[in-house]
């Protein structure tokens, strides 16, 4: 089972597993700025389909970063 944390602090969705992703988009010149101030790429965009509870969810223009793993 792949665990998730759910940041409501959060600007964008991220996540770093490019296998998750559907209706991929790359992206370039893309960064987002982490809470110790580093800027880290993200190369793409796309849909992440999740379980919360038994409930399936399809999140959208989530950001991949590849970094956060």
């Amino acid at each position: 089972m792949t665990q998730a944390c759910i940041n409501s602090g959060a600007t964008s969705d991220m996540d770093p597993r490019l296998q998750v992703f559907t209706g991929y988009i790359k992206l370039t010149d893309c960064y987002v700025l982490v809470a110790n101030n580093v800027k880290i790429p993200c190369l793409g965009r796309g849909s992440v389909s999740i379980t919360l509870g038994d409930r399936p969810l399809l999140l959208r223009n989530i950001l991949h970063v590849p970094a956060l793993d």
